[in-house]
């Protein structure tokens, strides 16, 4: 009877642990569904939410598979839905090698250190072929222990930003030219009106200064002249000093007749001339130096022009005194006429002479500039005045120790307008 009463104890207790443990397993298995709830709104929620953004949303595993993305992903992959990037890694889906590599970097970084990487620009080339650019976030994702199971990034499309910075910069650039290109327009400007200034304010002088000179020196060749009539046999050494008076007067002379030349430059009387002819007149008029060769190489099939014969014949004669000049030792002129674009004519003088700096080029044509022991430097101002006065212009290209070439570009009526190959006068 004990031992029955014993038996019915214990089966009470065993029946009353067994409905505590069917009751802790209802709580469970309610505990259970509410998580299991929680997490599948959570879940919504978080798809909701990454379907909703604009912005690329993506998560990676440490082999750099994609987990989940959103749709706004999906579409720079060039693919209709997430679900088709899932399982994939970016060597499935970017075709450029290095942005594969920039990518894979990025990802090892954030894996490798647990350290986050934050608005990082990157250029991606989209499905379309178009270059786009992202500024994305990366951050390491955890499990319960703290480890690194893989990585949640964030891009945001900012192609329209990274153009429109593009554009203003270009646009600034461009604007620093015009800026220059209008403060160089300003200067040559300012630089023709002092030219202008200069050459009125020099005509002036060397009128004045020409008709003061010519008289003295008129009276000195007279009396050089006298001297040598009353002296039937004058010693060696008056007969060399009569020399040199008579011969540095002749220079005297040539100086203030260039002045004079200068000062009275009249605008000038267009008739219609044969150029060829007008050349060979410049080269028959001045006097060959010993050991030059002069060759001429005259188109004869050029059109007549309109010009004032007597200052082409002047204009010329400069060019070519001034090539004699500068081939002391001798050397070789080749003279060249020819047809020019845009209805004109082309004549070049070519020496082969000591050249011209480059320090000198954009000076020589500039009036009392010269590099010449003797004269005054309005030979070649003269002949881009002149030149201007016709329309026309002069040209020239030089090397030191291999000479010059002078070209002289006319027109056939009216004003000359061609691209210059060298320095403009």
């Amino acid at each position: 009877m004990e031992d029955e009463g014993k038996s019915r104890r214990q089966l009470l207790r065993e029946l009353a642990l067994l409905r505590r443990k069917v009751a802790e397993l209802a709580t469970s298995e309610a505990a259970r569904k509410q998580a299991e709830e929680t997490l599948a709104a959570e879940r919504n929620l978080l798809r909701t939410l990454m379907d909703g953004l604009p912005d690329p949303v993506f998560v990676k595993d440490t082999d750099g598979r994609y987990l989940a993305t959103n749709p706004a992903h999906a579409r720079v992959a060039g693919l209709a839905s997430p679900e088709q990037v899932v399982g994939k890694r970016d060597l499935d889906l970017f075709h450029d090698e290095s942005v594969r590599r920039y990518f894979y970097a990025d990802d090892q970084h954030v894996l490798t250190s647990g350290e986050p990487l934050i608005s990082r620009e990157q250029m991606v080339i989209d499905a379309d072929g178009q270059e786009r650019w992202f500024l994305t976030s990366k951050v390491p994702l955890r499990d319960a222990g703290g480890s690194v199971v893989g990585l949640v990034g964030v891009s945001r499309d900012i192609t329209q930003r990274k153009r429109a910075e593009e554009a203003l910069e270009e646009y600034s650039e461009r604007l620093v030219e015009i800026v220059e290109e209008r403060t160089r327009e300003l200067r040559e400007a300012q630089e023709e009106l002092l030219r202008k200034e200069k050459l009125a304010l020099l005509g002036e002088v060397a009128g004045a200064m020409s008709h003061e000179l010519r008289n003295p020196l008129g009276a000195i060749k007279n009396a050089v002249y006298y001297l040598n009539m009353v002296l039937e046999a004058p010693d060696p050494e008056v007969r060399d000093t009569l020399d040199i008076l008579n011969l540095e007067v002749g220079n005297c002379a040539r100086i203030v007749q260039d002045l004079l030349d200068f000062a009275r430059s009249r605008p000038p009387v267009h008739v219609q001339i044969e150029v060829n002819d007008t050349v060979r007149g410049a080269l028959s008029d001045i006097p060959v130096p010993e050991g030059v060769e002069v060759v001429a190489e005259l188109d004869e099939g050029l059109p007549p022009i309109l010009a004032d014969a007597l200052q082409l014949n002047q204009v010329f004669g400069n060019i070519i005194t001034n090539a004699f000049q500068a081939m002391p030792q001798g050397g070789r002129l080749l003279v060249r006429s020819r047809a020019a674009e845009g209805e004109g004519v082309a004549i070049s003088f070519t020496d082969t002479g000591v050249g011209i700096s480059e320090e000198n080029l954009g000076k020589m044509f500039e009036p009392l500039f010269t590099t010449k022991a003797r004269g005054i430097g309005l030979g070649l101002a003269a002949v881009r005045l002149l030149l201007e006065r016709h329309g026309g212009k002069v040209e020239v290209e030089s090397e030191l120790g291999r000479g010059s070439t002078f070209t002289v570009w006319l027109p056939v009526g009216g004003a000359l307008d061609r691209p210059s190959p060298g320095p403009r006068a």
